[in-house]
């Protein structure tokens, strides 16, 4: 199944970054899901998306990369199993008015206000680009609303965010409450589940809590499949069966 890549256009306009740089920022972004912005693949997925044969250019590049603001790489834990965080430059977010004079841009987080340095013009026309884009793909003159649960933040508007606060309880049962970098792991593991074996959030995130899982992993659910391949979840199925119950209609 092929994959759609979604990336901000500076990806491929960016005059500071090199042919390979360029590769490997885009192959990074195509393993970037909905729900986080966290990406772990490995140097030698990295090389086959981005078509570098010379594994050690890899970590040049992503490091070359962060020094450019398009990602913050680390490693966690015991494996130093590398993770790269994408986010949009800087360096790349100060608008220009339309004859290439820079502007003062005075911001806060609900508005964006755009003010001409030069003196030569009375009225300047507004420049066209309000919204700068972000690896988020988010408009940055919007407020970024988020909820505290159990000192996880959490997007209000986000359909999931009940199931998301059953797993952090669930968690705190376990007595392994979660931090915000590993819940927003958590998060991507979810997504990579979600691609390698075609289904929903809903579903990983419910059938870790059901298995007792503190994570999950796309093997341990295809085991879990394996021994019953016809069983969702306790959850899930008295969910269908309550939208499918038709005897209020005899």
């Amino acid at each position: 199944m092929s994959k759609i890549l979604v990336a901000p256009l500076e990806a491929l306009t960016d005059p500071e970054l090199t042919d390979q740089e360029r590769r490997v920022l885009l192959a990074l972004f195509s393993y970037r899901g909905r729900l986080t912005e966290n990406v772990w693949p490995t140097r030698e997925q990295i090389g086959e998306r981005a078509n570098i044969k010379d594994l050690a250019a890899i970590g040049k590049r992503t490091s070359s990369l962060a020094k450019k603001g398009w990602l913050v790489k680390f490693k966690k834990g015991f494996s130093g199993h590398m993770t790269y965080t994408m986010q949009f430059p800087v360096r790349l977010e100060t608008p220009v008015d339309t004859i290439g004079q820079p502007l003062e841009v005075e911001s806060t987080s609900y508005a964006l206000e755009v003010k001409s340095t030069s003196q030569t013009r009375s009225n300047p026309p507004l420049h066209t680009r309000h919204h700068p884009p972000t690896a988020l793909n988010k408009p940055v003159n919007k407020p970024i609303k988020q909820t505290i649960y159990k000192k996880i933040a959490l997007d209000p508007s986000d359909p999931l965010i009940n199931l998301y606060k059953e797993f952090i309880d669930y968690r705190i049962g376990l007595k392994h409450p979660l931090t915000q970098q590993m819940f927003d792991r958590f998060l991507g593991v979810v997504q990579v589940c979600c691609d390698e074996l075609g289904k929903t959030p809903e579903w990983v995130i419910t059938e870790t809590i059901d298995a007792g899982w503190r994570s999950c992993k796309p093997e341990w659910l295809r085991n879990r499949i394996a021994v019953n391949p016809k069983s969702d979840s306790i959850r899930a199925r008295s969910i269908v069966d309550s939208l499918n119950d038709r005897s209020w209609a005899s």
